[in-house]
């Protein structure tokens, strides 16, 4: 059976546990069941899904925006209440966004804002940036704390991040840093799933 038509038969989702860093630990373990391909480390199980179908039940999304919060798809308001009097404060008083930074929108999930993008410079985006917002990403989960948490390739919406690249990276974070989470969903864009998951596989 080809990888697409098991792809569809799974119903489109890979999950993979992180392993333990070069210097230290037990190696990543591949348990084979049905069609699923699982790497388990440590206390967090990560799970490569389709972008555009995101798990329903995370305490967490986290999206990436620019310095002046224009790149996203909807107003952003930061702060405890989304009313009219927190945005025209917000407006008067704002200030670009340093990047690498986080922001929190209280809601059901949360959401994170990764400010990754300046669009005064090019290109608007580096990697620094990036493992900068990711590494306070794994921050915030602790002091919530977030235990689900959904997570796209950051810098590809609005960049050229190689999604490899940002895998790589996650994984390495993740095994070095101290984070909250039991389960993150990596939503990756459909050209990339196999590919992502063949990468996984490789760092057996």
């Amino acid at each position: 059976m080809g990888y697409a038509a098991r792809y569809r038969q799974q119903n489109s989702l890979f999950t993979v546990y992180q392993r333990h860093h070069r210097t230290g630990g037990p190696p990543l373990k591949l348990i084979k069941g049905g069609l699923d391909r699982r790497f388990r480390i440590g206390g967090c199980q990560l799970a490569v899904t389709p972008l555009d179908r995101p798990p329903e039940n995370s305490d967490a999304v986290v999206k990436e925006e620019d310095t002046y919060l224009v790149l996203g798809d909807e107003p952003l308001v930061i702060g405890s209440d989304n009313s009219y009097e927190t945005l025209i404060d917000e407006i008067i008083n704002f200030s670009p966004r340093e990047p690498g930074t986080v922001l929190v929108q209280h809601g059901t999930p949360l959401k994170l804002f990764a400010i990754i993008h300046d669009l005064e410079q090019e290109p608007n985006w580096r990697e620094a940036w990036i493992v900068l917002a990711l590494m306070n990403v794994l921050r915030l989960t602790r002091e919530y704390p977030i235990r689900q948490l959904t997570l796209p390739v950051l810098g590809q919406h609005h960049g050229t991040y190689s999604t490899t690249r940002f895998t790589h990276t996650l994984c390495n974070l993740l095994e070095t840093q101290n984070h909250g989470i039991q389960h993150l969903w990596l939503t990756v864009a459909r050209p990339e799933l196999r590919k992502t998951v063949e990468y996984l596989e490789r760092r057996v």
